[in-house]
């Protein structure tokens, strides 16, 4: 898995695992094996931020923030998992799940008269993906929710690491 992941973030297709320069300690591996068993098991959940309209106060819409009820470590917050996943290939199946959770409310809220904007961030990996723009739309059809109520967001991180990509 390390190689693969090394390969993945330098783009090079193939490396060959190198225990002296793998960084990973035991916790960072099973955070990551820990996740893709709470991809598969539905483990993860959104929680909604209100962003208002400083101009009148009414509300502009929400951000989708992920939370991850962990079996035994329970609910663990982004800095809790994020920045270890965003240097792995699972930021592209966590932002999907990210993507499918928060359009099911959105669609649900919209069903239910409500009609608000969310956003969801995206981290640097997923902007170079060359299947970013067909996966947000087929998303947005599946849950039936216009293109207008989902707002895409650039991490931090994303700014901060490559800011001529981003």
């Amino acid at each position: 898995d390390v190689a693969m992941y090394t390969a993945k973030e330098l783009q090079t297709g193939v490396e060959r695992y190198d225990p002296l320069s793998d960084s990973n300690d035991r916790s960072r591996l099973t955070l990551l094996t820990d996740l893709r068993h709470a991809l598969a098991h539905e483990e993860l959940l959104l929680h909604f931020q209100p962003k208002l309209n400083l101009t009148d106060g009414t509300l502009a819409g929400v951000e989708a923030l992920v939370r991850w009820q962990h079996p035994t470590r329970g609910l663990l917050h982004p800095a809790d998992f994020l920045p270890t996943v965003e240097h792995t290939g699972l930021i592209w199946p966590l932002t999907l799940t990210v993507l499918d959770l928060a359009l099911t409310q959105t669609s649900t809220w919209r069903h239910a008269g409500h009609d608000l904007q969310v956003a969801v961030n995206l981290s640097a990996r997923c902007l170079h993906r060359p299947d970013l723009a067909a996966q947000v739309l087929q998303r947005l059809q599946t849950h039936d929710v216009p293109a207008r109520s989902l707002r895409l967001e650039l991490t931090e991180s994303a700014l901060m690491a490559e800011p001529e990509r981003a």
